[in-house]
């Protein structure tokens, strides 16, 4: 959580940056697909972050997105349903943030259209409850 008000205004401003360079670097069909039911602004291991629950084809959950001032560059975490830790993955540079949740949520760079579209299908229609 944020503590003071100056935290708190420095917290919301980095999210914010963090939110428009995501928008920036993909398409918004592809955020849209993603699933995000709730965005927040908080800490996360000391560093300034975006909170995003999502529901994709491939991850639900959290997607953390924070801000390694040292580097100028993003650390994306995801966490399960449960909070519990999944994974991480480091050095990122806003340019390439939305491709790489993307393939950690939603499509992997590995699978094919055709195994996407199946992925995606069943995903649909668990949320549809059919």
């Amino acid at each position: 959580m944020c503590k003071s008000e100056e935290d708190k205004n420095w917290c919301v401003q980095i999210a914010n940056t963090i939110y428009q360079q995501l928008f920036w670097s993909i398409d918004k069909a592809v955020f849209m697909s993603w699933g995000v039911s709730r965005k927040v602004a908080s800490y996360y291991k000391s560093m300034p972050s975006l909170l995003l629950k999502v529901s994709g084809a491939i991850h639900k959950g959290f997607v953390i997105i924070s801000l390694d001032e040292g580097t100028d560059t993003y650390i994306i975490t995801l966490l399960d349903e449960k909070n519990q830790f999944v994974s991480s993955h480091d050095d990122i540079y806003c340019d390439s943030v939305g491709r790489i949740i993307d393939e950690l949520i939603e499509k992997p760079s590995d699978m094919s259209d055709e195994e996407y579209k199946s992925v995606a299908i069943a995903d649909s229609m668990s949320k549809l409850g059919e």
